[in-house]
């Protein structure tokens, strides 16, 4: 076929057909075929039309090749040895007897390495290259090699494992596919999709080749892959069990659940959607409050868990200054769920006037221990819900003392006041009597 342009520079090709390998052109000879029947994919060339052969362009690496094959053949019919001179010292009357007769005997792989025998003071002289010096191995092997980097084949390809090991061999596939397939793919696309599509198609079709079998890589690679895209959320088990050919497992079964390592969410906010997921499945707050449960769509979630102190210890203590943080950090209404066993009752108090004095609405819910201070924070909700397994402790403040009389009288005179102090918290909540509270 030969590619050409018209007058007005429109491209045509010219099928020449002389045998029936194309049933569907009938009329043998030159047949003109428009640019719409041909589906043209060029390869290097300069002229935008017609591409170079590889063959063509490397035409003298080919040639050398085929030499040294020829060549190869040649030296080792004759055994691999070289020709050589017999010397007779006098006259031969039949020179062409001697030489056939010794062809006969001594030439040939079958014959190689045998002994000979020469007759009046013959002598053999050998004239050619020896064996341990025939280097055209070496030259056919770069012809190879010269003729796989032309067509951008990677060694081991062509069964040269020379520099080739476990390692690399997949990492050499993968740049197989990537430098020497995928600009043929290319072409293929873009010549598809320019020739198949109408204009309006190309907005919303586009053609693409699945090379990822070829990419697959081993095992072992394949499932680091997998295991870095389950744990980054772009990779449910269903698509990871879709590219192994493996049969899809049901949703109860979390088969389309996409997972976030919950390394890579805030600090204030780790669990929190799981605690959300529960609570709005449960609405264990209604057992107590018969209200309808709060909207979570705009609340902000605070935790109290663990004990409540002026200052950190162990790093997993309450305390005033990280609370403030935490309920400033936001605004509008939110939901405070508490779990402690108490603490200090200066911290809790801190804690509660914070509370108190918040704008919004404060929903206490209280699903494990709301024990000592604790119990004086959960009085700062506008509305306060407990599980019907969770626990509210009150009892009289307690501290630890030592001194003579009067350090000891001071010690309970303290006391009487935090205990009043406390009361207040209970009595404006419930409502109640002091002296009821009190005892």
């Amino acid at each position: 076929m030969t590619v050409c342009r018209d007058d007005r520079g429109k491209i045509f090709y010219l099928y020449t057909k002389t045998g029936d390998e194309n049933p569907n052109i009938k009329p043998y000879g030159q047949v003109a075929l428009q640019k719409e029947e041909v589906l043209h994919i060029p390869g290097l060339g300069f002229d935008g039309l017609v591409g170079y052969s590889p063959i063509a362009m490397a035409r003298n690496a080919v040639g050398m090749t085929m030499a040294c094959e020829e060549y190869g053949a040649s030296f080792f019919a004759n055994g691999a040895s070289p020709s050589g001179v017999l010397e007779h010292p006098g006259v031969l009357k039949d020179p062409a007897k001697v030489r056939d007769s010794w062809n006969a005997v001594y030439r040939g792989t079958g014959n190689a390495h045998k002994v000979a025998v020469l007759e009046e003071g013959m002598k053999y002289q050998q004239i050619g290259i020896p064996p341990e010096e025939a280097q055209f191995l070496e030259t056919r092997k770069f012809q190879l090699d010269e003729i796989a980097r032309l067509y951008r084949i990677p060694p081991h390809m062509i069964g040269d494992l020379e520099k080739s090991s476990f390692n690399n061999i997949e990492q050499q596939s993968m740049e197989f596919v990537k430098y020497t397939l995928d600009p043929w793919v290319i072409r293929w696309e873009q010549a598809m999709q320019k020739a198949l599509f109408l204009p309006e198609e190309k907005k919303q079709y586009f053609l693409k080749f699945n090379v990822n079998g070829l990419m697959r890589g081993d095992y072992e690679s394949r499932m680091t892959g997998y295991s870095i895209g389950r744990q980054n959320g772009w990779l449910s088990a269903n698509d990871i069990r879709e590219m192994e050919d493996m049969n899809p497992v049901s949703d109860e079964e979390g088969g389309n659940l996409y997972l976030v390592n919950g390394s890579m969410t805030k600090l204030k906010d780790a669990g929190a959607f799981a605690r959300r997921e529960i609570r709005m499945k449960h609405k264990f707050w209604k057992w107590v409050t018969n209200e309808a449960p709060d909207s979570f769509g705009s609340e902000r979630t605070l935790y109290l868990d663990g004990q409540i102190s002026d200052e950190t210890w162990w790093g997993d203590e309450v305390t005033p200054k990280a609370f403030k943080e935490e309920l400033n950090a936001g605004s509008g209404d939110i939901t405070l769920w508490i779990n402690s066993p108490g603490g200090d009752c200066f911290a809790a108090a801190q804690i509660y006037n914070m509370l108190m004095d918040y704008p919004g609405n404060v929903t206490v819910k209280i699903d494990g221990l709301a024990a000592s201070a604790a119990s004086v924070i959960a009085m700062a909700g506008t509305k306060v819900c407990m599980s019907p397994v969770a626990m509210l402790m009150i009892h009289n403040p307690a501290t630890l003392a030592y001194g003579d009389q009067a350090e000891m009288e001071k010690t309970i005179g303290m006391l009487s006041e935090v205990k009043e102090s406390i009361i207040n918290a209970y009595e404006i909540k419930s409502g109640l009597a002091r002296t009821k509270i009190r005892t």
